[in-house]
Order: C-alpha cells, then structure tokens, then sequence
C-alpha cells in the first residue's frame, strides 16, 4: 500500500521475483511484514530526504533469525528474499511477545560503512514471562569501543565510539539473564567494550564463566533495579571499561571458585563523581598486587593464578576491598611515604594506607608485604592481624634511606622487616 493505493503482491513468491521501491524526495516511511513473498529480494531506494531521514520498519516472526549485515546493507530473515537498504536513516526490527517461539536478532560487521543513522532492536517483550530472546552485535576487523549504556530492565543503547548507528535495544525479558545480548568486537588487536553507569548508585559486577565468556550486570539504586545485563568474549575483547558516572558506585569482580577476568588490555574503572568502591570477590586462594598511585584517586590491582593474571586498573575512587584469600604485596611509591596498617573489623578485616592514596581493606590474606620503595618511609603498625593469618613483612626499600618503623603494641612474631630500618618505640 502507498498512500492509501493498495497493490495486489500475493503471487510474487517464484524464484527471482523480486521488488524495488525508489522513495525519491520527502521523508518516507515503509513497513515491511513477515512474509515468504519476493525471493529475489526487495530493495529500497531512499532518494533525497532532510535530517528526519527515511525509515522502513519490519515485523519479525517468532523462532525465526533476522540477520542485518552492515557490510552491504542487507536485512534477511522478513521476507523470501533479502531486504537492502540504500539511502534509509532509521531501521526498525520488531519482534513479538511469543514464550514459544523466541526472537533472535544478529547485527554483522557493526562500524561498516552504511546509511543508517539509527537501528532500533525491539525484541516484543512486554509481560513478565521470559521469552528467551537474544540479540547479538558483531563488529569489524578494525578496531572497535563498544559503548553500552543500560537505561532499564529491558532496554539499552549501544554505540561505537569510531562512528556508526545508534543501536536501540528495548523489549527485552524484564528478567533478562546473561547470555541473551551479546556483543563481539570483531577481529581487531584492540577492541573493547565500555559500560557507562547511571546518574544513581550503581552496583556492577563483572565474572567469568571460567571459559572465554565475560559477563557486566548493573543493578541502580537501593531497593536494586536491575537493568538489562551484556556479555561480550574475550577471545576478540581485549579491554573492558566501566565508567560509574554519578553517585555512589562499586564494581564487584566477582572470581567465584578462581575464574579470573582475563582481558590483555585490562580492566579500567572510572569510578566518577561520589564514593565509589572497587571490590574484589571469590574462594581461591590468589596472589594479590595492590600498587598505588599514579595520582591519590587512582591505582592498580592484579589477582594471578597459576601465571595467569587478572589487571583492574581505576581512577576516582575511595576504597577497595579485597576479599579474595592469599597472599598479598602492596607496593608504594619511589617518593618518602607514610605508610599505616590497621584493624578495621576485628580479626577480620586489616587496613593499608599509603599517605593519601587510595586505602586497601583486606580479608583472608596469609602473608602481607609492604614494599615502601625508595625513599624516606615511615610505618605505623598496632597490635593487630586483622585480616591475614600469617606474617607481616615490611621491605624498607633503599637502605641508604631512613626508614622507620613504629610498633603500638605488635606481636613481633607477625612483623619481619626486609631492610633496615630504625625502630621508634610506642
């Protein structure tokens, strides 16, 4: 139908039979059904339009995929044949609410040069039951940063960071688990994903499946609202970037039973404004590397099993908390440093301070190290070993320096000095 003109297409489903539409001048609007009709193909000509731009929106069955590969602008899985799109701004999929029969959307080569402004995903989703619908993003051999922003339980926008459509996803299960949007950089050296929190408190948590499978689940406020969960493979993400935003955040990673998140390009936390917190979860025993700096709000932490090594860089935040068992080695800076250990619950949870760094709450650790580096240092520890159950062993760093070392009350036998220091009594 064209402005009212309807045509009779019913018998347009041989082999090669196939439809152009030339949309010319104006902003214009095509809708497409599900159909086995033209098994040649359609393709629609957008012609000439203003910032508004031409749209065509399809309706998709249930049980069916609709594949969208951006490298030629093609659309498959609506009708009998593929749907091209040349000239068109906005493309909308629409799925339908069907607990049999689940929608499967895959966008291909996403940063592909195309027309499209905009791709709108809407899954169908808009009752309680879980449809199991999934929707999968793939990007180029470039190098790509896939921005997710999660704005509710059923619905997020991503973007790429190097240019390409606006990807809107909504009608997703309101109860969405991982696994059901997926993203995949694609084949180049330095891809990466970045979430970006909301203007609330956020609690995100990253995990592994203990295979190739990273898993980022945000829930905002208190009582949690939980929004729409991502997932993305390591075996072509090199990076992943969390950006907290407003209010006061934490990022769990969370190891469970010592799945570790391996990324080559690390994970960075940019916790924002507010009091945000990095917390470091799991049962096994790891080798935990806390260095501080480069500047008061940021630092480093590493967890390594068995060679291999999880890296979570971060900026603007307040504590970390590390739960993790094992040993654990805190290195400070080549400057002179007032370092202090501390009980912060007791028996349970100890406390490191390197000057105005960010502060590191402990728990399960065996044997602590504090390496002060060159400089001038001075340590401060009391009569305590909340939150390790083994030594406390202090490494001066330079012995041309002049450290020194404060003893409220310790148990020498938890204390070991590395290097030379002097001794002030309490």
């Amino acid at each position: 139908t064209v402005n009212g003109n309807a045509t009779d297409v019913s018998g347009f489903t041989t082999a090669g039979d196939s439809l152009v539409l030339n949309l010319l001048g104006g902003n214009d609007a095509v809708d497409i059904s599900t159909s086995t009709l033209f098994p040649g193909g359609i393709t629609i000509e957008g012609g000439e339009s203003d910032v508004t731009g031409d749209s065509v929106t399809t309706m998709a069955s249930g049980g069916t995929i609709q594949t969208l590969d951006l490298s030629n602008n093609r659309l498959t899985g609506i009708v009998g044949g593929a749907i091209t799109l040349a000239g068109i701004e906005v493309l909308t999929i629409s799925g339908v609410d069907d607990e049999t029969n689940a929608n499967n959307f895959d966008v291909m080569n996403y940063g592909a040069t195309t027309d499209l402004l905009m791709i709108n995903l809407d899954a169908g989703d808009n009752d309680i039951n879980a449809d199991g619908d999934t929707i999968d993003i793939s990007g180029t051999g470039a190098s790509d940063a896939l921005r997710f922003t999660p704005t509710g339980a059923r619905t997020g926008r991503l973007t790429r960071d190097e240019g390409g459509p606006t990807i809107n996803i909504s009608g997703m299960n309101a109860t969405a688990t991982l696994g059901q949007f997926t993203v995949d950089a694609g084949g180049g050296t330095s891809d990466s994903v970045v979430i970006v929190g909301s203007s609330g408190g956020d609690t995100i948590t990253v995990l592994s499946n203990g295979g190739s499978l990273v898993g980022v689940t945000l829930a905002e406020g208190s009582p949690a609202v939980t929004r729409l969960p991502i997932d993305f493979s390591r075996d072509n993400v090199e990076g992943l970037t969390i950006i907290g935003a407003g209010g006061d955040d934490t990022l769990v990673i969370a190891e469970g039973a010592g799945n570790l998140v391996l990324l080559s390009n690390d994970i960075f936390y940019d916790g924002g404004s507010g009091d945000d917190t990095l917390s470091l979860t799991g049962s096994t025993s790891v080798d935990a590397t806390y260095s501080v700096g480069p500047d008061v709000t940021s630092g480093t932490v590493t967890h390594t099993i068995g060679g291999n090594t999880q890296t979570v860089r971060f900026t603007g935040l307040e504590p970390v908390i590390d739960t993790v068992p094992g040993a654990l080695t805190v290195n400070a800076t080549a400057a002179d440093n007032a370092i202090s250990y501390s009980e912060v619950i007791a028996a349970t949870r100890g406390r490191i301070e390197v000057d105005n760094f960010e502060r590191y709450d402990f728990e399960a650790k065996t044997t602590v190290t504090i390496n002060a580096g060159a400089g001038n240092d001075s340590f401060s520890i009391p009569n305590s070993s909340a939150g390790f159950s083994g030594s406390l062993i202090l490494n001066g760093g330079d012995p041309t320096g002049a450290d020194s070392l404060q003893l409220s009350n310790a148990d020498a036998r938890l204390v070991s000095v590395a290097t030379a220091v002097t001794q002030i009594p309490a």
